[in-house]
């Protein structure tokens, strides 16, 4: 008897950190999903400040603060010197 009500509890306990890890899981999609969209639609991402508390926690849910940004050697570059495969064609609409 006391076997079968260790196993109820272990089985119990394991149920519960797989629907709290799914629902973890489900809530950092949504609120990556909802941030991003906020952040592209204000286009504020490179700035300091999140539009909202939904994109700031957006940007810590995908690690903006965590890599370090390394600035990229073509912007370095002028671009006259570049070949013109690699020349910015300006934005497209």
């Amino acid at each position: 008897m006391v076997i079968h009500g260790l196993l109820a509890l272990i089985i119990g306990i394991g149920a519960f950190v797989t629907v709290a890890g799914f629902l973890l899981i489900l809530y950092a999609a949504i609120v990556v999903t909802v941030g991003s969209r906020q952040e592209e639609k204000h286009r504020t991402f490179l700035r300091h400040r999140a539009p909202s508390g939904t994109a700031e926690q957006a940007r810590l849910i995908a690690g903006r603060y965590v890599r370090q940004e390394v600035p990229e050697v073509a912007a370095e570059i002028p671009e006259e010197a570049l070949p013109w495969y690699e020349r910015s064609q300006g934005p497209r609409s």
